[in-house]
This record gives C-alpha cells, sequence and structure tokens, in this order.
C-alpha cells in the first residue's frame, strides 16, 4: 500500500470516528424531547394503560350481563314452579290460599 493510499485511508478513518462522536453534554444544557429514550416510552406506557382500562371495563359490564341472566333464569324458574304449583293443587280451597300466598309475594303474573 503506497503512503498516498494510507494518508487517505487514514483521513477517511478520522472523519468517520469525528462523524460518530457525540456532542459534549453541558450541565446547563437540556435535550430535546425526542433525543430522550423516556419520550419515545410515554405512548406506548399510556396505550398499555389504556388497553388494561378497557379490558377491565370490558369484563365489568360483561359480568353484570352474566349475573343479569342468571337472576332472571332463577325468577323464571321460581314462577314456572309456582304455576306448576298452583294447576296441580285440585281442590278449589288450596288453589285459593296459594293464589293468596303468591299474591302476597308481590308475584305480578295472575293465575
Amino acid at each position: 500500500m503506497s503512503m498516498r493510499r494510507l494518508a487517505i485511508s487514514a483521513a477517511q478513518t478520522a472523519a468517520a470516528d469525528a462523524a460518530d462522536v457525540q456532542p459534549e453534554r453541558r450541565p446547563g444544557r437540556r435535550t430535546r424531547p425526542q433525543d430522550s429514550i423516556h419520550a419515545r416510552l410515554w405512548p406506548g406506557v399510556l396505550a398499555g394503560f389504556a388497553i388494561v382500562w378497557l379490558l377491565l371495563a370490558f369484563h365489568d359490564v360483561v359480568s353484570a350481563a352474566v349475573q343479569q341472566g342468571a337472576l332472571r333464569h332463577a325468577a323464571s324458574a321460581e314462577q314456572a314452579e309456582a304455576a306448576w304449583r298452583l294447576k296441580s293443587a285440585n281442590p278449589l280451597p288450596v288453589r285459593n290460599q296459594l293464589r293468596l300466598e303468591t299474591a302476597s309475594q308481590g308475584s305480578p303474573h295472575k293465575f
């Protein structure tokens, strides 16, 4: 390798090294927000919190719907049982007594 090529190679290496050097931070100098790792991290953190909050809200709504369905099913079963008892009671006095009990419990249905 000739001396000229070696000198050019050394100059190119020095120029490349100078381009890779970060500027010195002075004590009073602030960095720009886009230069900070924290500035790039905040949108992801906020998105994560939003996703967790939405999942918790969805869980709450679905749990309430399941509970309401179970209550509706239990009320329907209770009403069907009361109607069956009323219809199976053959003697009229027993049937009237059951109607009075059903009315006193606040059932809106007429048998």
